[in-house]
């Protein structure tokens, strides 16, 4: 199966570079790697924009086929294939120029085939997002949001997903946000309050769906410096101080967040890095009367990517990622890394299940692996994505987690339908023959694969 696997990734990334394209406009629209954008930070849109109402619709279709996802091939977990129909309704509207409101209603339903275990869901109308927003306040270049939001930053490592358990529905967080900015400079302090299930807004059909294991509260203050030179972006430095509290069952653990994320554009290329170290105090739900232990773990990555616009527009990139695992001979200390809101898909579609064993769904942690990936659109509005992953994890010893292989083709097709089909495939190392001796899981750990299509309508 390996080999397979090579050779389709070979054999996908030739054609990909030679054949030739039809003449067809450009949008003059680089391609890029499947990589989040950038939180915006502008807080004076358009004063011409700031009237009336405005109302859209979303619908994604997914289906979705996965083989051992979760225990590698283990009879504990059956093979799933599913199908998941998500419907999104918003309305925009300003009350004054740098007053506006909005709402977006979200319903998702679930539907499995051939998988005797498994429950069908989504009859739930939930409220995915409700704020208000300020802007220009006192006439200053400020700005406030309160209610419910999502929130991201950067590529996502830290603050992105505020309900990891309900995969990809909804990624809110229920927050009041304050943005400042002056030249060059922009600062983001935001106070969060996310439970473990919606109770803060009314639901229609209400299916109690878990959104995160623990109630948790967030303060923190995110800084983005943008200097220029000229018309030229020099560079950009982001940093960032976080303070996380969950609720467990035998206490209340404390972890404090501090990094910085730094972008820096050379030539045709593109580097970003970003390292973090964390502190707390953190409890053991299995031992009720254990003390807390001190928490010290740290997390980041470097990526690069090379952008070759003349040559298809291809992009080649790579990058490393270490996110610390706990040492279990060091008593009375923590040292595995704590994801904050950084639960969701960054790396893998697949391997956020694997990780269900560990800590919970997307509970990236103890994991390092360098990795490489490329891209290119060999017509306009179509791309081809691959990428692999050499995964380890640092406790114990540095034992080999598996190689994760990804492709992935995205299409477009005017202003209003879009989607991808995507498919991985994971070969286990010798740390899931450990872990599995651990856990007391007979039989040998087995390649898993994950296959996805995606079809979204927006208006």
């Amino acid at each position: 199966m390996k080999n397979n696997t090579y050779a389709i990734i070979a054999v996908l990334l030739t054609i990909l570079v030679v054949i030739p394209r039809p003449g067809l406009a450009r949008d003059n629209r680089a391609v890029s790697l499947p990589t989040p954008v950038t939180r915006t930070w502008s807080i004076d849109p358009d004063p011409e924009a700031r009237e009336g109402l405005d109302a859209g619709l979303a619908i994604r279709l997914r289906y979705a086929d996965t083989r051992g996802i979760v225990f590698l091939g283990s009879e504990l977990q059956p093979d799933q294939d599913f199908t998941r129909i998500k419907t999104q309704l918003w309305l925009e509207g300003w009350f004054n120029p740098n007053v506006r409101g909005y709402i977006k209603l979200n319903s998702e339903r679930k539907y499995y085939r051939d998988c005797e275990p498994c429950v069908d869901w989504g009859h739930e109308i939930i409220i995915e997002n409700l704020y208000i927003e300020a802007l220009n306040l006192f006439g200053a270049p400020a700005a406030l949001r309160l209610g419910r939001q999502n929130l991201f930053y950067a590529d996502g490592f830290i603050i992105a997903d505020g309900s990891p358990l309900d995969g990809s529905r909804t990624a809110y967080v229920n927050a009041a946000l304050l943005t400042v900015a002056i030249p060059q400079w922009a600062f983001d302090i935001f106070l969060i309050s996310d439970h473990a299930q919606d109770d803060y807004l009314p639901r229609l059909y209400d299916e109690d769906k878990p959104l995160t294991e623990t109630n948790e509260c967030l303060i923190g203050i995110y800084i983005k410096n943008m200097p220029y030179r000229s018309d030229e972006r020099t560079h950009t430095f982001e940093p960032y101080f976080i303070i996380k509290r969950e609720k467990v069952k035998n206490g209340l653990d404390r972890i404090s967040t501090f990094g910085a994320r730094l972008e820096l554009p050379v030539s045709n290329t593109l580097a970003r890095a970003e390292a973090t170290y964390q502190m707390g105090k953190r409890h053991e739900d299995y031992e009720v009367d254990q003390e807390a232990q001190n928490i010290s773990a740290f997390g980041g990555y470097f990526y690069f990517d090379a952008d070759f616009e003349q040559f298809y527009d291809l992009k080649l990139g790579g990058g490393y990622v270490y996110l610390a695992g706990d040492n279990s001979k060091t008593h009375g200390k923590y040292e595995g890394w704590n994801p904050v809101l950084g639960r969701w898909p960054q790396w893998s579609e697949l391997y956020i299940y694997t990780l269900i064993p560990e800590g919970g769904v997307a509970y990236w942690q103890n994991i390092k692996f360098p990795l490489l990936r490329a891209a290119i659109e060999p017509y306009p509005g179509f791309t081809f994505d691959a990428s692999y992953l050499w995964m380890y994890a640092n406790q114990p010893e540095s034992m080999k987690r598996g190689n994760l292989y990804t492709l992935r083709f995205g299409y477009k097709i005017g202003k209003h339908v879009f989607g991808h089909l995507l498919y991985e495939h994971f070969s286990p190392g010798s740390f899931y023959d450990y872990y599995w001796r651990e856990l007391g899981i007979s039989g040998e750990p087995r390649d898993a694969h994950f296959l996805r299509f995606e079809f979204s309508f927006v208006i």
